[in-house]
């Protein structure tokens, strides 16, 4: 278990025990298929909040889209085509911006925080001992 000691009470977590507890945390219970499933406040959270993100992130796309779109090319059809596929990025970013913004409020109070800096979009998280104790150290 590669684990570095930092403020706080959080320690980082080798790429291994974070790809490990982030699941546990999250799961509906411990025994049964239970461990295959999501929490249901944590899958509606995830809903709720990646529709909105999303819906932002077509508007914001489409928009930006429509006016690169239009100036890139010099007509109207560029721009529809530039509106389209800012839409669709806008969309992509957006639903996926909702699913973290969820999973990382649900980890909060169980003491596991995404690390700071570059590592946070590679999987890496923090934990504090009683959470590493909890999740890890279980099937």
């Amino acid at each position: 278990m590669a684990i570095t000691k930092i403020g706080n009470d959080f320690e980082q977590l080798g790429f291994m025990d974070s790809q490990r507890i982030v699941p546990r945390a999250l799961r509906k219970g411990d025994t049964g298929a239970n461990k295959y499933f999501v929490d249901d406040k944590v899958a509606k959270d995830r809903l709720n909040r990646s529709i909105k993100e999303s819906l932002k992130g077509i508007g914001l796309g489409a928009a930006l889209g429509n006016v690169i779109g239009g100036a890139y090319t010099g007509r109207y059809s560029g721009a529809g085509k530039g509106a389209l596929l800012g839409a669709t990025g806008g969309h992509i970013a957006g639903f996926t911006k909702g699913i973290d913004d969820a999973n990382r409020e649900a980890l909060k109070p169980k003491g596991i925080r995404p690390q700071k800096g570059p590592k946070k979009f590679f999987g890496y998280v923090e934990a504090t001992p009683e959470a590493k104790e909890k999740y890890l150290n279980r099937k």
